[in-house]
């Protein structure tokens, strides 16, 4: 039953993203789009984090780069720096507040304000079945910090700045924010509560007429370091 619904619920995912993407290239032209945004990404360190932040200096954005460890963070820095100077690192874990409102203040004193705003830092524990959990409260804590927090935080702090600018909130997410898979419970449900804050918050937005856009991508499964 349950790989049957799989079955039918994949492709339909799929498309969806696949439409997501077109209407996006058709309506954007990305080389122009990102030269000379301001933007904060998080969990640049490693993975799609790493990969995004080449990709955006080779498009001439001016970037903020955070995660935990700096010296990973220092590694990235160096690969973007060959296509733009304005690439800046912060340590910051964004599953603490204090980290995030250091984060968006050194942004603005680096960049001089925040056009765009990408949640990509993400955190999963070993793959490991529910009952086993010896405290599942504390692991659900953990991982809610990281992935749903940031967001909360991070809109919080740089709120001015993005209606100032007109600017964009990007949630990085997954398709387990749709649909829930064994072994990653704690996962699957900060994703699931990723996708309904940022849709609240979208209509929030909306009903108040801000200027500010948000874009949640759940992305499929994607081959880097980070991923097994």
């Amino acid at each position: 039953m349950c790989f049957a619904l799989w079955t039918v619920v994949t492709p339909i995912i799929i498309l969806l993203v696949s439409l997501v993407v077109v209407q996006w290239t058709n309506y954007v032209d990305v080389e122009s789009y990102y030269k000379d945004k301001r933007i904060i990404l998080t969990g640049a360190s490693e993975g799609i984090g790493k990969d995004l932040a080449i990709r955006l200096s080779q498009l001439g954005a001016r970037l903020v780069i955070a995660a935990r460890t700096e010296s990973k963070l220092k590694d990235t820095q160096n690969l973007c720096q060959k296509y733009s100077q304005d690439v800046f690192v912060v340590r910051a874990d964004v599953g603490k507040e204090e980290d995030n409102k250091l984060l968006v203040s050194e942004a603005v004193k680096h960049l001089g304000g925040i056009d765009i705003l990408i949640l990509n830092a993400a955190y999963s524990p070993p793959l490991t079945m529910f009952t086993d959990y010896e405290d599942p409260g504390e692991t659900f804590l953990g991982v809610y910090k990281v992935n749903l927090l940031q967001g909360v935080y991070l809109t919080k702090f740089s709120i001015d700045h993005l209606r100032e600018s007109h600017g964009t909130i990007l949630a990085v997410s997954s398709m387990t924010g749709w649909v829930g898979l064994p072994m990653i419970a704690p996962y699957t449900a900060s994703k699931h509560a990723l996708h309904g804050y940022f849709s609240s918050l979208n209509m929030e937005f909306q009903l108040r007429q801000e200027n500010i856009l948000v874009v949640i991508m759940p992305l499929p499964f994607v081959h880097t370091n980070r991923a097994v």
